[in-house]
């Protein structure tokens, strides 16, 4: 499985890996600097799953998602995100993401999103 992450803060970053890394699948993980990176490797990479957050520099990661959505990309993306669900999260769905999450969910949580989008379902985080 071939895994974009783009998003600005390392700790997230280091997470999603060590979810990655304990996933049933073998993952090759690539990460993106920025809006513009990310929307170039999602253009030529060939990614399975990208990992967008929605406040990264440059293009941010709805609209990342729009641009891939419009090519008919076949990758699924979790966009990760500091807003509360409502808008950004319709938003998000509409355009055809398979799971929305907050950066700073639990990491069991991030680890089940994570293992459902691999194996190739949808998550949305519920509220308790």
């Amino acid at each position: 499985m071939k895994i974009l992450i783009a998003d600005t803060l390392s700790i997230i970053l280091d997470n999603v890996k060590k979810v990655l890394s304990s996933l049933p699948v073998n993952a090759q993980v690539d990460e993106a600097e920025n809006g513009a990176d990310a929307l170039q490797k999602m253009e030529t990479g060939g990614y399975d799953l990208a990992i967008l957050g929605d406040q990264i520099d440059g293009i941010n990661g709805l609209d990342i998602l729009e641009h891939a959505e419009s090519r008919n990309s076949k990758t699924r993306v979790l966009i990760f995100t500091e807003t509360p669900k409502g808008q950004s999260a319709q938003r998000a769905f509409h355009l055809g993401a398979s799971g929305y999450l907050s950066r700073f969910s639990a990491f069991n949580v991030l680890n089940l999103a994570l293992h459902d989008i691999a194996l190739g379902d949808g998550y949305e985080a519920h509220a308790s």
